[in-house]
């Protein structure tokens, strides 16, 4: 066996013919949360960020951001709150 089976594929296996990939695309004008709150200095960092939303300290126009992931409008008003 060679050593090359041991590693990961430095490539994407080609689809099977007949059968096409779709691209999974971002709603327009939509961010996840814990990068809007970074991009707007409400924290420092994505990973402090997620902290924040975890520990149920983000609302976003008054309902409370439960995942990082979380995809919200640009517009949003955001609001952090930390006791």
């Amino acid at each position: 066996m060679s050593m090359n089976a041991f590693h990961a594929r430095s490539r994407r296996p080609h689809s099977k013919p007949g059968q096409t990939r779709k691209a999974v695309e971002r709603p327009q004008g939509r961010q996840r949360a814990d990068a809007l709150l970074v991009a707007r200095a409400l924290a420092p960092s994505r990973s402090r960020a997620r902290q924040l939303i975890e520990a149920g300290s983000v609302h976003a126009d008054g309902m409370l951001v439960t995942r990082p992931g979380q995809l919200l409008p640009e517009g949003v008003v955001l609001a952090v709150v930390v006791e």
